[in-house]
């Protein structure tokens, strides 16, 4: 039997209980979706911030997306390139920022893609033009 304070009955109160329990996923869902995309507090120039504030959800919901897509290797978002394997586990996730190139705002997308091939079967041109056919 479920206790209840304040004349809530039995079946009340269970579900305050289950109400509270899915308020707390929620949150802690909400939370761990808001480490999937760089906060716009650490952004520090007042135009890109501006963009991330006013398209996070979007970002949060590509970078989900991207990270969930299917390649002939794997695919790690992150912020920084050139990780080896071992390292894309624990690595930033978020790569997906806007940043300013030759004068323009754009959306940039990083992460680290795995792929083997034999360089004795397939030159370094061949190799890039595999990986970009396949993945691009």
């Amino acid at each position: 039997m479920i206790s209840t304070t304040k004349g809530l009955s039995s079946t009340s109160a269970h579900r305050v209980g289950q109400g509270m329990a899915l308020f707390g996923l929620f949150m802690f869902l909400d939370f761990q979706s808001s480490l999937a995309q760089v906060s716009p507090a650490e952004i520090i120039n007042p135009q890109l911030r501006t963009l991330e504030e006013t398209y996070l959800k979007k970002l949060t919901t590509i970078n989900g997306a991207v990270a969930g897509m299917k390649f002939p290797f794997p695919f790690f978002l992150s912020r920084h390139v050139g990780l080896a394997p071992k390292e894309q586990l624990a690595a930033d996730k978020r790569g997906l920022e806007f940043v300013k190139f030759n004068g323009r705002t754009v959306m940039k997308l990083t992460g680290n893609y795995n792929a083997a091939f034999n360089a004795d079967q397939l030159t370094s041109n061949q190799r890039s033009s595999k990986v970009f056919n396949e993945v691009i």
